[in-house]
């Protein structure tokens, strides 16, 4: 008897040997077999057949809320969602701020909307940094945008040519259907915070300084490190128009010296980190315009840029687009568009409607459809974000014309 159970030991000990041996030298190659070179990547994929929307969950006003008080509930009724409307991908928005108080938590998280991405067929491109928004103030007070918009008008901090923007943008808006609205302001907070609401740079220009980089590292390298070689993630948006990033885009932009080389070294940074450690991941840069798109094209494996409005423009751009991506040699597709926005000026009374929207998707989506370029459109649910007259499902997923028209035209 004591023989039979030495022998029954030892033979329990060398099946045990054997098959952690096994996963010892099975698994590096196994994870050498499915990393695929970037090029392959990149030739792998059907950029032009992208049907796609851009997808800020219901329950947060901003980036930081959606990921300080992640829902896996809503994430998944809502990508089912997506994908019952005949969506094929999401563009799903990261936040740093809720990384630096919840760390690898948060990785958890965005990991697990990743794999609800897969559950329901969406590829994600996946947005680390956004320039929109204002960065938020400690001295900030709740006042609805007509009370904001009038004390912008009498503020003498603002020049005359301020106030005409102002004016010009936002009095539609503020004298019209967001005049209730209830927005943080403080004595230096900008007047495009009538439009952002409770939207939140991420990080903000004041923290894209080399200052901040070891902190904004760690980040990026906890994020990508953790999804990499993940077959759903479709490529890596750096920025979120950069355009935005000084919070004055429109009189203090990316055409003053000082705030283009901030936010270049910041990109050029930022891509840097990234392909060090996984120079086969797919990074691409969110901006706003093509000329953008061709600048910085030597940032990007594949370029991607915004455009909204008529369907005449759309026509123009995207023949431009396509012509670039002929130049460049790489692909191109629209990560912004399909909205039913109106910016400047904004005046969406009309359009913010069901029939007005309606009437906007019958506009716009045929030339989509029809046009040789992959899209991502704007947005999908309707929640707590600064726009959500775009949005075309309620929260308990009810859907709005736009919506049924949508899936009658995708499937």
């Amino acid at each position: 008897m004591p023989k039979l159970i030495k022998r029954r030991t030892v033979s329990i000990i060398l099946i045990m040997w054997l098959i952690m041996w096994a996963m010892f030298m099975t698994s590096p190659v196994q994870v050498r077999q499915t990393r695929k070179p970037l090029s392959q990547r990149i030739a792998g994929t059907q950029w032009s057949g992208i049907r796609g929307v851009n997808y800020i969950p219901s329950y947060g006003r901003n980036l930081y809320e959606i990921w300080r008080d992640y829902n896996h509930e809503a994430f998944d009724s809502e990508l089912r969602l997506a994908k019952k409307v005949g969506y094929n991908s999401v563009r799903l928005w990261l936040n740093y701020f809720a990384f630096a108080e919840r760390g690898q938590k948060m990785v958890d998280d965005v990991e697990d909307a990743v794999k609800l991405c897969h559950k329901y067929g969406l590829k994600t491109l996946i947005v680390l940094f956004d320039a929109c928004g204002a960065r938020p103030r400690p001295n900030s007070r709740l006042m609805s945008v007509k009370e904001a918009y009038d004390s912008f008008l009498a503020s003498p901090r603002l020049s005359s040519q301020q106030k005409e923007l102002v004016k010009s943008f936002y009095q539609p808006f503020a004298k019209g259907p967001g005049q209730d609205i209830l927005i943080p302001v403080a004595e230096d907070t900008s007047p495009h915070i009538l439009l952002w609401q409770h939207w939140q740079q991420n990080p903000g220009y004041d923290k894209i300084g080399q200052e901040w980089w070891l902190k904004l590292d760690a980040y990026v390298r906890a994020v990508v490190g953790r999804l990499a070689d993940n077959d759903t993630v479709l490529a890596w948006d750096i920025l979120n128009e950069p355009e935005f990033a000084s919070e004055d885009p429109f009189l203090r932009g990316m055409n003053h010296a000082e705030v283009r080389n901030k936010v270049s070294g910041f990109l050029r940074h930022i891509h840097e980190v990234i392909k060090k450690n996984h120079p086969d991941e797919i990074v691409t840069i969110g901006f706003i315009g093509l000329e953008n798109c061709l600048e910085y094209e030597a940032l990007a494996d594949v370029l991607t840029y915004h455009i909204y409005g008529e369907p005449e423009k759309l026509k123009e751009s995207i023949g431009k687009a396509l012509s670039l991506a002929v130049r460049t040699g790489k692909p191109i597709f629209i990560t912004e568009t399909l909205a039913n926005f109106s910016f400047p000026p904004l005046n969406i009374e009309k359009l913010a409607t069901d029939q007005g929207q309606l009437e906007h998707y019958q506009k716009v989506l045929p030339a989509l459809l029809e046009s040789r370029i992959g899209w991502m459109g704007w947005g999908l649910m309707v929640g707590r974000g600064f726009n959500p007259y775009c949005d075309i499902f309620y929260s308990n997923g009810y859907p709005r014309p736009a919506a049924l028209y949508l899936e009658r035209m995708l499937k």
